[in-house]
């Protein structure tokens, strides 16, 4: 019922879909727990009414509320986005918005159906602390806070993290300003706030700086691979350009992304998108995809998170989505670095403070210190006797 509400454009063979689903034995509440917990109750709402499936009352009345929730709040988030680009502007500053209500104005041509948590720009490495400082004097504070400019472990959290996370004073709301885009560097190579860009009109005459198209779905499918898919509505991005676009756009995206190395991740996608959504356009490729073992181990993970209610939480070395990171590049140089990313914790880094020398002991560390926090994680938990 999910992915039938989910597909993009509306047609009669989405309505046809949607009443299938609705007909038959179908636990209301747990679908709208589940609307919920995947960020897609704007497009269930569109949907259901384009279809006149009319829910159980307190239901309908739910996933109706749910909708204005996020129109209202992607209206807030443009004029932020706004702002935040009429500031950086004036400051002769590069800022581009990846995801959030650019990308829903792109798949849905409306800003208001995609559900957003906050508002994820990007900026160049060098340009951090003078976004930082812009991000400021727009009244965001960065929750975590980085290191100082002039500190020596500034340069690590530049390296080894991709962004960092402000909230603002009043509305509440967060930007995640990210200076890379994939937490392995061998992924999206090149992708910069430098890179080719285009304007997506939001509102009136305002619009908002984001990446070009091939760039863009090469983004997208490389953040959900990140995450293992374990929310529809990324997917649903996905499915929303992939259905507008022919064949040979199809095969010219997959083809950019392999310059990119971010193949394995838009192969994963694809194939993604031709089980939930049966996209006429990808039907062809995803029968070749599918001879690969590890699209279709990569597949079997993001189905399995995508369905758990748990997903995204798993903090174990064995989590399938942790170890999917692996398979998403090629080459020695990307598994290296997930050795690296995997084995570098900047909690140790910022907890303990060694010389320049001996930054090769961190990785050595990494055990040790984790069964120390849970050490005194289990500590601070026991409460004398009275």
């Amino acid at each position: 019922m999910a992915a039938a509400c989910c597909r993009w454009p509306p047609s009669d063979r989405r309505d046809e879909a949607v009443r299938k689903a609705a007909a038959g034995p179908l636990d209301w509440p747990g679908f709208l727990r589940l609307g919920r917990r995947h960020g897609i109750l704007g497009l269930v709402h569109d949907s259901l009414k384009r279809a006149a499936v009319a829910p159980p009352a307190s239901i309908a009345d739910d996933i109706a509320a749910a909708a204005k929730r996020i129109a209202r709040s992607n209206l807030i988030a443009v004029h932020e986005i706004v702002r935040i680009q009429r500031l950086f502007g004036e400051a002769g500053a590069t800022i581009l918005f990846v995801k959030g209500v650019t990308t829903g104005r792109l798949a849905y041509d409306n800003i208001a159906l995609k559900q957003s948590w906050d508002i994820d720009a990007l900026v160049g490495e060098d340009d951090v602390a003078a976004a930082l400082t812009l991000l400021e004097r727009a009244g965001y504070k960065m929750v975590t806070p980085l290191p100082a400019l002039t500190h020596r472990h500034y340069a690590t959290w530049i390296k080894f993290a991709r962004e960092c996370e402000l909230r603002h004073d009043n509305n509440r709301l967060v930007v995640e300003l990210h200076w890379r885009l994939a937490s392995n560097p061998k992924l999206l190579r090149g992708v910069t706030a430098a890179s080719p860009s285009r304007v997506v009109p939001l509102c009136d005459r305002s619009g908002a700086r984001t990446l070009h198209d091939d760039d863009l779905f090469a983004y997208l499918c490389v953040h959900g691979a990140e995450h293992g898919w374990f929310s529809l509505r990324w997917l649903t991005d996905v499915a929303a350009l992939l259905a507008a676009s022919d064949e040979a756009t199809i095969k010219r995206r997959l083809a950019h992304a392999r310059s990119l190395g971010a193949q394995h991740c838009v192969a994963q996608a694809l194939l993604l998108c031709h089980t939930l959504f049966e996209i006429p356009s990808i039907a062809a490729l995803a029968a070749d995809l599918r001879r690969s073992m590890r699209y279709r181990w990569l597949e079997k993970v993001a189905l399995t998170a995508l369905s758990s209610e748990s997903a995204g939480n798993n903090k174990s070395l064995w989590d399938p989505i942790r170890v999917s990171h692996f398979f998403l590049g090629r080459g020695w140089s990307h598994l290296l670095w997930e050795i690296r990313l995997k084995m570098t914790s900047l909690h140790d880094r910022s907890t303990l403070e060694l010389p320049s020398g001996l930054a090769f002991l961190y990785p050595l560390l990494r055990l040790p210190l984790w069964f120390a926090r849970i050490a005194r994680r289990r500590h601070a938990q026991v409460r004398p006797l009275p």
